[in-house]
Parts: C-alpha cells; structure tokens; sequence
C-alpha cells in the first residue's frame, strides 16, 4: 500500500523538503519498482487530488487498485477512515488472533 505517494522515494529526511519539493541524488523511482513486481499495491489518495495524484499515472496497470478517500492531500483530517480503509485492505489472519 502506498498512501499519498510521490514520483520518486528518497530513504533519507531533509529538513527542506518541509519547505518545498527537491530532488535528491539517489532517489528511487517509484514507477518501475511497482510495474517490476507482481504484488498487488493499492494506492490512496486524495480524491480531490485529481490529476495531481501520483496514484493518476498508476491507473490500469494489473496489480494496482486505485483507492481515492473524500478530500485533498490530508483526507480532509478523516485518518480514521484512512486507517479503516487500511485495516479493511488486510487479508484475514488464520491464526485466531485479531
């Protein structure tokens, strides 16, 4: 599950990405790791996003569900539907715990 994504993943935090969007060396696209795998990802967004959404230029590919929540970015501050939407998306366990 990828929630809000952008283009690239960078592993490191910077505290100008706070101010703004960069780039930074050694950022893994996004894209072709999820065209790579055959695991099937589900992508949440902000419906009010549109377009804008990284989760937009996934559209059609065979292993990835769009999911788009009421609002913009920060799902209009409803994460309880976010973390509902998460724990729905979970298989069931076999084990008898929950």
């Amino acid at each position: 599950m990828v929630i809000s994504p952008d283009p690239e993943a960078v592993f490191e935090i910077h505290v100008g990405d706070w101010f703004g969007s960069t780039r930074h060396d050694g950022a893994l696209a996004i894209a072709p790791e999820i065209a790579r795998t055959k695991v099937p990802v589900i992508c949440v967004h902000g419906a009010e996003e549109g377009a804008d959404s990284f989760c937009a230029t996934l559209t059609g590919k065979p292993n990835v569900t769009d999911v788009a929540l009421p609002g913009g970015h920060h799902y209009d501050g409803d994460y309880d539907a976010l973390g509902a939407r998460i724990a729905a998306s979970q298989p069931p366990r076999t084990d008898g715990t929950h």
